[in-house]
This record gives structure tokens, sequence and C-alpha cells, in this order.
């Protein structure tokens, strides 16, 4: 089953700038084409990057002054991954190799974006807390996948603590988080009954696999880094 990111991800037209220089704007290499222009001017991939080599040549890019623009009219035919098993490698490599990308463009020493919207656009997420001076890069973005767990295990602390009400109280939180993700997905919207329990379990295995990937990277980075995907 193939997950439309590319399709609920972008908007049509050209992409907005961030307000923070570490939200990169980018197409992924699957969906792009590049006018040979833009490697005169800004250099070829960086061959160091095993994965994330187009998030760093589309910043080059747009902090060049080239427009990265969307037409949802272009068809592109991308073969997937044939298993699960290559579907977790792959996004673990995403979160592996994105740290050495998004570390070289930190503003601050300490940075946490949230999104907390069914389909979380990393040029889109606000910033909620930074640090000029930490010590250790730490950065960390936290979509609805991030949310859910800091929720869930939040009320299994609260309940091993003997604090029912608390715990309590978060589960009926995460519940009515849950419900409306669940009513306000776009792919959820669109698949039938027997399709939506095989989405949510492939984008499960995405979520962790790039979250454990974005934790290892982070390490060979020395940073603590944390991104969950999609």
């Amino acid at each position: 089953m193939l997950i439309p990111i590319i399709q609920d991800y972008y908007r049509q037209g050209a992409l907005p700038v961030p307000k923070h220089r570490v939200l990169t704007p980018f197409f992924p290499n699957c969906n792009l084409a590049v006018r040979k222009s833009v490697f005169n001017t800004v250099g070829q991939y960086d061959e160091s990057l095993q994965a994330a080599e187009d998030s760093d040549l589309c910043r080059r890019a747009a902090e060049s002054g080239y427009r990265l623009f969307f037409e949802p009219g272009a068809r592109v035919y991308h073969a997937c991954r044939p298993n699960l098993s290559a579907l977790a490698r792959q996004w673990f490599s995403y979160g592996f190799w994105s740290a050495a990308v998004y570390k070289r463009n930190m503003e601050k020493r300490c940075e946490i974006y949230s999104s907390i919207v069914p389909v979380p656009r990393v040029n889109e997420s606000m910033r909620f807390f930074s640090l000029r001076h930490f010590p250790f890069p730490v950065l960390v973005f936290m979509t609805y996948f991030s949310w859910i767990l800091l929720l869930a295990a939040a009320a299994l602390t609260a309940l091993a603590a003997g604090a029912e009400a608390v715990s309590a109280g978060l589960g009926m939180g995460l519940l009515f988080y849950l419900l409306t993700l669940y009513i306000k997905h776009p792919v959820l919207r669109k698949v039938g009954p027997g399709e939506k329990i095989p989405f949510l379990g492939v984008s499960i295995l995405i979520n962790i696999s790039c979250m454990a990937g974005s934790l290892a990277g982070g390490i060979r980075n020395r940073m603590f880094y944390i991104f969950s995907g999609i």
C-alpha cells in the first residue's frame, strides 16, 4: 500500500520560506526536477550523505535565491519498497542521515519545534523553545506521533505512581487527540474501511523507524535529535 506522502505534504505553488533556518523547504529526489543552472550555482549533491541529500541541495538552492515550486499536475512514477522490512530500513535511513543536515543549519544550541496536525509539514513547524547556550546540540521535532507517545508515557507513569485521576485525565486527553486525528487525517478520510488498518500499521512502522534512525543519527553527530517522520 502506497502512502501518498507527496500528495498530502505539499500544496500547489512555491514553497513558503520558513521562519527559522533549520526548517528545510525541500522536495524528495523521487519528485524533484532541477535545472542545470542550479547545480552550476550551488554545487552538486553532498556525496557524504546516503539520505537527506535532497534536503541539503534544496536548502542551498533556496538560500541562493531559487524558488522551489510544486506542481501537482506533474506525474511521477516511483517504485515503492518491496516489503515492510525494506520500508523500515528506508525510513530509518531518512532519520539517521537527516541529523547531519539539520545540525549544520541550527540557529541555536537547543531548538524544539512542534506540529500537532495530522500531516506535519516540517517547514511549517512552530518553535516553542530555544536556548543559545546548552551543553550539547538538541533538536527535537514534536509531531503528532511524538505527542501521542509522550501522552501515553505520561499516563502510564502517573498510573504507576498511583495518581489514578491524573492518569485518567491524560488518557482521556490522548483518546480525544487520537479521535481528532482520525477524523481530520486526509488519507483516512479517503481510503475504504479495509485499508484503514493497513495504513495505520504502515504509518506506525514508518514513524518508529524514522524516530529510531534520528536518535542513532543524533548520537553519530554528537547531538540529541528526534524526528518521527510523517
